[in-house]
């Protein structure tokens, strides 16, 4: 286990960690392929969350709780390097347009790409309050890769029971992989119905950026670490025609 915990470790580890010259790729178009980054959880928290596959594809931190084995807590925390998935670095990406894109994904095998790393990323992130006042914010992350595979990570997290509520509780899971149509289909029924809490809003990321350009929303900048707009709204109905839109026209990038 090594400490991640930093941006700037982020960033370094991302571009290195694979080990290759991201000068001698050239892919079609305006979009330029310029690194990894290491890839992280749009949520708001202390410390990064990264997007790490674990063995068991489920791992959590109740350190907050003071009756929790501090043995049991230790042994699930610190993060594997090897399972964190980096999300590609793009340049330009606010240029591109579909058929851009189409040509990258159908360009990333030839262009000896390590295959682990996606072509594409959709984050999402609901964040409220609930009956007890408690911070709490639901985060998915949609990874596709060229072959038309995909994989969803799905974090819960919470402000911690403490008084000081510093220590978050979370709670993540990763799905195995699966083909483009079902994790586009699962997507969907994760949000269908929103969490019962308050002062809703809902949020979108893609990576690359320019995915989000036809969105009835105005883009601000974002705060985390891979993504670089985020899309926000407070009316459900409104976000989940956002949500599909961006759905399909990433379905549509594989066909």
């Amino acid at each position: 286990m090594i400490n991640l915990s930093t941006t700037e470790t982020s960033l370094i580890w991302g571009s290195l960690r694979n080990l290759i010259d991201f000068t001698t790729i050239k892919v079609p178009g305006n979009l330029s392929l310029v690194g990894t980054i290491l890839g992280e959880f749009p949520v708001n928290n202390y410390h990064p969350i990264f997007l790490e596959t674990p063995k068991s594809f489920k791992k959590f931190d109740l350190s907050g709780r003071k009756n929790f084995s501090q043995a049991f807590i230790k042994a699930n925390l610190g993060w594997s390097s090897r399972r964190i998935v980096s999300l590609p670095h793009y340049e330009n990406d606010e240029r591109a347009n579909n058929e851009c894109l189409r040509s990258i994904i159908q360009y990333w095998e030839s262009a000896l790409i390590p295959e682990e790393i996606p072509c594409i990323a959709l984050g999402v992130n609901v964040s409220g309050f609930d009956s007890d006042g408690r911070e709490g914010q639901y985060v998915a992350v949609l990874l596709l890769w060229s072959n038309k595979t995909a994989r969803i990570l799905e974090l819960d997290w919470f402000e911690g029971p403490l008084d000081d509520c510093i220590t978050p509780e979370w709670y993540l899971q990763v799905s195995e992989i699966m083909n483009l149509n079902k994790a586009t289909i699962k997507m969907k029924q994760l949000f269908k119905i929103p969490p019962n809490w308050e002062n809703l809003l809902f949020s979108l990321y893609t990576v690359p950026s320019c995915l989000g350009s036809l969105l009835p929303a105005k883009r601000k900048e974002s705060p985390f670490v891979g993504w670089q707009y985020e899309w926000s709204y407070y009316d459900h109905q409104i976000w989940i025609m956002a949500l599909m839109s961006i759905l399909e026209q990433t379905n549509s990038l594989f066909t």
